[in-house]
């Protein structure tokens, strides 16, 4: 009798397994899709919105429905009551991230809508990756919500500094208006003067970003 229960529980299990093997592949399938028609009655049903991906980066739903321009996708899974708006992937990266590093700036402007935030303490931030892809709207728009302009990642990088290093002079400007700091330096002593000078970015970078030493 033992032996009978304990098979008839393996057999169980494994078919839970299948099937939240069958409902994650029909979301991934359905966020690629841009098809939220497939994805409303599994989310009915009970899946997770916040569901990430088994392989790769383990990036949530939301996030690949942003990198696939899956509009619907993101719609439908904005309007989840336990969505995880800021659900990071492995490396950290949100779903804001992604979207301004894009250049999706109505999506990354309703994520925000939705309560992402805009800045990420002593990681990469929204900021950053705003002024690494020279998307100077989001630049202004982040600073307007509150970003933080000296935002400083674990090895000292400050969105100046990306922006800098892509030799983009009016996200320099940009960044240096709101209150950007030219003497942050990297953990390796480098500020975005030495960076633009180093990749040999204009003269107009480089004037910009002249500074005494570092802090």
């Amino acid at each position: 009798m033992m032996y009978r229960k304990l098979a008839l529980l393996a057999a169980s299990c494994l078919l839970s397994v299948s099937a939240f093997a069958t409902t994650y592949d029909d979301a991934v399938d359905a966020t690629f899709k841009n098809d939220a028609d497939a994805l409303a009655p599994l989310l009915a049903k009970g899946l997770d919105p916040n569901t990430v991906t088994s392989s790769g980066a383990g990036e949530p739903l939301l996030m690949l429905a942003i990198r696939k321009n899956a509009n619907n996708v993101i719609d439908l899974l904005l309007k989840q009551k336990n969505i995880k708006v800021d659900q990071p992937n492995t490396l950290k990266e949100t779903p804001l991230m992604i979207a301004i590093f894009l250049k999706d700036n109505d999506v990354a402007k309703k994520l925000i809508a939705h309560g992402a935030a805009v800045n990420n303490p002593k990681n990469w931030s929204p900021l950053h990756y705003a002024a690494t892809s020279g998307n100077k709207e989001m630049v202004k728009y982040l600073i307007s919500k509150g970003a933080d302009v000296n935002a400083r990642t674990l090895r000292g990088i400050t969105p100046l500094y990306m922006a800098a290093r892509e030799a983009d002079a009016d996200t320099v400007k940009l960044l240096l208006h709101a209150g950007a700091r030219k003497d942050y330096c990297t953990n390796d002593e480098l500020a975005p003067y030495d960076i633009a000078k180093q990749r040999g970015n204009s003269t107009e970078v480089q004037n910009l970003l002249k500074y005494d030493h570092c802090r």
